[in-house]
């Protein structure tokens, strides 16, 4: 694969977008001769640039790959509009799908995939078969299957609210996401996604085991794997982050239809 200088790519373009009324912040990497682009999708408590800036990195090694990455803040997170006690994973998928349509609208030039990160896993496997743009591909950097649990830990170390939500480190965890996630098989629907499929998972991540993955590769046979063995959940470490950056450019490249 080619690589061209970071400083050879455009300026991080702002983005702003209106869905239903709550306004949507974005940046998008946009290499001048990109032809392939992925939209991403942050996960529980994130936001476009991820924890330690790992969305950043992330976008500005791929762009070195000449490829266009697309992120935006889900409502309620980050400078986007809304409320984060509302959050929940149908609204982020229905974004998700917003977003594609828009985004394909304003750049036809280029071919799209999908990919989330930890509960964007999540969103991006509930959207990716009512994608209303064709899909390329779809990948998931640990997916969060066990996203119940997680929100139940944060929840029980916050502080109960008058109106149901918990406060979680300043952010209100609401009613509609712990009832949504007890009620939910987070495979239900895998089938329907038909897709090339790469789930990346960090060997040592403690927030959402490498494991975790097993059931959902199980139900994917078109899915591969990566494992960065002692990478965490955030890839916090330079070394891994383009490790990963690397691995999912070239597999991005080997889906162009």
């Amino acid at each position: 694969m080619v690589r061209r200088n970071i400083t050879e790519t455009k300026p991080v373009t702002h983005l702003e977008l209106d869905w239903n009324g709550i306004p949507l912040i974005g940046s998008a990497d946009v290499p001048p001769d990109a032809r392939q682009a992925l939209l991403l999708l942050h996960g529980f408590t994130g936001n476009r640039l991820e924890f330690t800036y790992f969305f950043v990195a992330l976008a500005r090694r791929l762009a070195e790959h000449g490829i266009a990455t697309f992120r935006f803040d889900f409502p309620g997170c980050g400078e986007s509009g809304g409320a984060f006690a509302d959050i929940t994973l149908a609204q982020q998928a229905a974004v998700t799908t917003f977003l594609l349509r828009e985004l394909a609208q304003r750049h036809p030039q280029l071919g799209w995939h999908l990919c989330g990160f930890s509960m964007g896993g999540r969103a991006a496997m509930l959207a990716a078969p009512h994608s209303p743009v064709p899909l390329r591909s779809l990948s998931l950097i640990a997916p969060a299957l066990n996203l119940r649990e997680v929100v139940e830990a944060a929840a029980a170390q916050g502080v109960a609210l008058a109106d149901g939500s918990c406060d979680f480190l300043g952010m209100p965890i609401g009613q509609a996401l712990r009832q949504e996630l007890a009620a939910l098989d987070p495979l239900a629907g895998v089938e329907r996604i038909t897709l090339p499929v790469l789930v990346i998972s960090g060997g040592a991540d403690a927030a959402v085991p490498a494991d975790t993955a097993l059931p959902l590769l199980a139900r994917l046979p078109q899915a591969e794997r990566l494992l960065l063995d002692a990478a965490d959940h955030v890839f916090t470490r330079c070394s891994w982050r383009r490790e990963l950056a690397d691995a999912l450019a070239g597999w991005l490249q080997r889906h162009v239809l």
